[in-house]
């Protein structure tokens, strides 16, 4: 009977947990996409530097670092970066493995840029929306 209990627990707990995670759609459609392909192309530089800045600050890793660059309210606010050495990434909106994905690569090097991603399987896309090589000099 304990078990039958359990195992009743643990299903509605898993069931309010996804029912919790918001619009499991994370395609291209998804209005968190629509949201981060607006963004300035100052606002994605000012975030950039800043993600450049705590890499240095904590070069072992930088999980659950607030995310300070003033954006729009995504779905995931507030918004957190993840990420170590050279790499950040901060959710946009989501559940668990799949969302839509802001990807900061080459942290403080020349080449830096920033790739939205969005979806999975046959409806994920990506798209760079930020690259030092095209931003003026800072």
């Amino acid at each position: 009977m304990a078990d039958i209990s359990l195992r009743f627990l643990a299903a509605a707990l898993a069931i309010g947990a996804l029912a919790g995670c918001g619009n499991f759609n994370c395609d291209e459609d998804h209005e968190s996409v629509a949201l981060a392909r607006s963004l300035p192309q100052r606002d994605l530089a000012l975030l950039f530097s800043e993600a450049e800045s705590v890499a240095r600050a904590k070069p072992m890793g930088f999980d659950h670092t607030r995310v300070r660059t003033p954006l729009p309210k995504f779905d995931l606010s507030p918004l957190i970066f993840r990420g170590y050495g050279k790499h950040a990434s901060v959710k946009l909106a989501g559940c668990f493995d799949h969302g839509v994905y802001l990807s900061l690569e080459d942290l403080n090097s020349s080449k830096g840029q920033i790739e939205l991603s969005w979806g999975e399987g046959p409806a994920s896309g990506h798209r760079v929306l930020w690259s030092q090589l095209s931003a003026p000099s800072r």
